[in-house]
């Protein structure tokens, strides 16, 4: 536990720092940025809780979280939780659902011929 605890705290850390801060056109910062680091981590479901969290934040504007989602195998449920919240603030998303076909791109088909048999096409393409 203290492992994880120190690296996530290395993160906060710098994210702390006030040179790294996102500012307005008039030097001061553009939000009011209050990141603090973790004094302990009670057991391995906190330090899970808090690496996740973490990876959310550094994630989120990247493009990547979704691939991190998928390889966690936690994609079906993060977005489906997501699309349930957000079916009751947009009429466009009621009855929308992530497929976990979704998760798996379709192989070329010139690599499949390539392989003389080894790959198949993923299910569903």
């Amino acid at each position: 536990m203290e492992t994880a605890k120190t690296l996530v705290n290395r993160v906060r850390e710098r994210v702390a720092n006030p040179l790294n801060y996102v500012r307005r056109n008039d030097g001061k910062p553009a939000a009011n940025y209050a990141v603090g680091v973790y004094s302990s981590f009670l057991d391995k479901d906190m330090d899970i809780k808090a690496v996740d969290f973490e990876e959310r934040i550094e994630l989120a504007l990247d493009g990547h979280r979704f691939f991190e989602l998928v390889r966690k195998g936690k994609a079906s449920q993060v977005l489906n939780a997501y699309l349930e919240v957000e079916s009751t603030k947009c009429s466009h998303l009621t009855g929308a659902s992530f497929q976990p076909t979704a998760e798996v791109y379709p192989i070329p088909q010139d690599i499949i011929n390539l392989s003389r048999g080894v790959l198949v096409q993923n299910p569903g393409y």
